[in-house]
């Protein structure tokens, strides 16, 4: 298994908002995060670092574990109720963070099996079958739209009010989480994003550079560099992962 993660502040923002870790244990799990933060001045930065940290601090905790399905469905709740409460008491106790959040998807791989967890509109799309299928959906006011029909997907990538979340992590005291777990049976790619690429990059071409052959990391090099060429309206984080292979890797951006 082979992991690459990368992420740019884009062409108009001046603060990159988004973290990102990734990282496999001896033990034989993966574990990979992108968080998106929301918020004024860089409180959005202070929320998607503590979010990473925070939840990759308490599952790691328990790495030495034999845990099952269920198990770890329960550690990856622990792990983001925690931090929300830690981020939602920071932002309320900081008054230049008040009102900050964070988007989150969480991939957890073990025993062949995929666990993700996620608040907000980052995204898990899996490529499995030659096909790339998008396996989280929106807390957005786009994605209620779309779901009720008052809108198309064309108009969906499109619609100006495509950046309003209806869910973060810490800017409530409870949080709903989002969890579902997939077998890695014949999985080849998993990619985890925040919205400065979805919401960039159309679903096909997106397709088409997981894909391609080459390294893990030149494919999300090449996803990056198209969320620049789309206008890189927004920060861009990729994180992509091969289901294959033993290469052992760590990393963490800030």
């Amino acid at each position: 298994m082979e992991g690459a993660l990368q992420s740019h502040t884009g062409c108009v923002r001046t603060i990159n908002e988004d973290s990102g870790y990734f990282y496999q244990s001896p033990q034989g799990w993966t574990l990979a995060i992108v968080a998106d933060g929301v918020g004024g001045h860089q409180a959005g930065e202070v929320a998607s670092q503590m979010a990473v940290e925070l939840i990759q601090e308490w599952l790691k905790a328990s790495q030495d574990e034999e845990l099952d399905q269920a198990s770890m469905e329960k550690r990856i709740r622990e792990a983001i109720q925690n931090a929300n409460e830690k981020i939602y008491s920071y932002a309320n106790e900081h008054e230049n963070c008040r009102g900050m959040g964070t988007t989150v998807v969480l991939a957890c791989l073990y025993d062949e099996r995929c666990s993700i967890a996620h608040i907000g509109d980052s995204r898990v799309y899996i490529y499995r079958d030659h096909h790339l299928h998008q396996i989280t959906e929106d807390h957005s006011l786009v994605n209620e739209l779309l779901r009720s029909g008052q809108i198309n997907e064309e108009e969906a990538f499109h619609h100006p009010q495509r950046n309003i979340i209806t869910r973060a992590l810490g800017t409530e005291a409870i949080i709903e989480v989002e969890l579902q777990t997939i077998s890695t049976d014949e999985l080849q790619s998993i990619l985890l994003c925040s919205d400065g690429l979805s919401d960039m990059v159309p679903f096909k071409r997106i397709e088409e550079i997981i894909s391609m052959g080459g390294s893990v990391e030149e494919r999300v090099a090449l996803l990056i560099q198209e969320g620049l060429n789309a206008g890189g309206d927004d920060n861009i984080t990729a994180l992509l992962i091969d289901c294959g292979g033993s290469q052992e890797k760590e990393g963490s951006k800030p």
